[in-house]
């Protein structure tokens, strides 16, 4: 019997649109969702490399004012990779 393997690799990564900032821990598991679901996205139309951007929901305080502080965007990238095995 003839088989076939083969090893995809996934890389992505975030950053915030300020560089001074951190990436907030609360927004990751939104980070990650929102990469997977572009990387299949694009892979399904060829793409083997890309980028990644996402905006945060505005944020208002209890005021019902718009925190521009607590909004932020993200950027990042994503690359696959294939090998025979």
């Amino acid at each position: 019997m003839k088989e076939f393997k083969r090893e995809i690799t996934i890389n992505f990564g975030w950053s915030s649109d300020n560089e001074i900032e951190e990436i907030d821990d609360s927004h990751i598991s939104a980070l990650e969702e929102h990469a997977r679901d572009k990387i299949l996205e694009m892979t399904k139309e060829g793409y083997t490399s890309g980028e990644l951007f996402l905006e945060s929901e505005p944020i208002f305080d209890s005021n019902g004012n718009y925190s521009e502080d607590e909004n932020r965007d993200y950027i990042g990238w994503w690359s696959l990779t294939a090998k025979t095995l």
